[in-house]
C-alpha cells in the first residue's frame, strides 16, 4: 500500500493493478485473504477491504487532517507562549 502524507493529510491507496490482482486471485482462483496478502505483500486488512468493496477504486481517498486532543487548548497554549 502506498501512503502519501502531505501537510497533515493522509492519502492511502492501492494501485488499480494490485486491486485487480486481488480480485482475480480471490474470485477467479478462490485464494484466501491471507494467501493474497502474503503473495502481493499487502496487509490482510487492505485485501479484505478490496474484496468486500467488489470494485476497483482509481482515485485516492482523502482522510483529512486528524484532530488532536490538544485542539481545544491550543489558543490558551499560544497565549501562554
Amino acid at each position: 500500500m502506498h501512503c502519501l502524507r502531505e501537510k497533515g493529510w493522509a492519502v492511502a491507496m492501492l494501485s488499480a493493478e494490485i486491486q485487480a490482482q486481488i480480485m482475480a486471485l480471490h474470485f477467479g482462483q478462490g485464494r484466501s485473504v491471507r494467501a493474497i496478502g502474503r503473495e502481493l505483500k499487502v496487509s490482510r486488512k487492505s485485501v479484505a477491504a478490496v474484496i468486500a468493496r467488489r470494485s476497483i477504486r482509481t482515485s485516492p481517498i482523502e482522510t483529512g487532517p486528524r484532530k488532536s486532543i490538544l485542539d481545544p487548548y491550543k489558543p490558551l497554549i499560544q497565549e501562554k507562549l
